[in-house]
């Protein structure tokens, strides 16, 4: 319970950083 919880908040980081690279990025 508690690692799934653990995992959880470090993806939504990750994700935002990705998502702020995508954004940054003129495709």
């Amino acid at each position: 319970m508690k690692s799934a919880t653990s995992a959880q908040r470090p993806y939504q980081e990750v994700g935002a950083m990705i998502r702020d690279l995508i954004i940054k990025t003129p495709y």
